[in-house]
């Protein structure tokens, strides 16, 4: 069964259009794409580039990417584009979701939609990075401002887990 990308195209550094060029390569290689943002410029962007049918585009133009409070901007723009995008996950039209940028809007977003595990007091972005041989997983990838002595215990434990797990 193919997996299903919800991806948010606001709030990359070069826009959204670049986001849709990327999305029509990754669909090209069979990954199905639910495509966030302003759909005429995403879909100018993906006329321009070789992408299969694998690409479908919501339109959702309200960027809360450069706000400079992510968890009321969630609140008060249900709408925007990472939030529809984390939506579709909790809703099960996909299966992982990404965005270009915008770490703290998509922490708050996946708080807001998704909620956090049991115990789990402040969720981290984890990222793996890949190198010769093995793979580093790091964790608190700067959605949280500040944090406290257990946030980054919690943090370790978390991290553990998902290495054991994911790699």
């Amino acid at each position: 069964m193919p997996v299903t990308v919800a991806v948010d195209a606001t709030g990359a550094d070069l826009g959204p259009a670049e986001v849709a060029r990327g999305v029509a390569r990754a669909a090209q290689g069979g990954i199905h794409v639910l495509l966030f943002g302003p759909a005429a410029e995403l879909n100018q962007a993906l006329a321009e580039a070789p992408a299969s049918g694998n690409v479908e585009v919501v339109d959702a133009p309200v960027s809360i990417a450069k706000e400079p409070d992510p968890a009321r901007a969630v609140r008060q723009h249900p709408h925007a584009s990472i939030v529809q995008a984390v939506r579709a996950v909790k809703e099960g039209r996909a299966q992982a979701f990404v965005a270009a940028g915008a770490t703290g809007a998509a922490l708050a977003a996946g708080m807001s939609e998704l909620g956090r595990a049991d115990g789990v007091r402040r969720p981290a972005i984890a990222a793996q990075i890949p190198l010769p041989g093995k793979a580093v997983t790091l964790l608190d990838m700067g959605a949280n401002v500040s944090v406290r002595p257990e946030h980054l215990e919690q943090f370790a434990f978390m991290g553990r887990a998902f290495s054991q797990v994911v790699v």
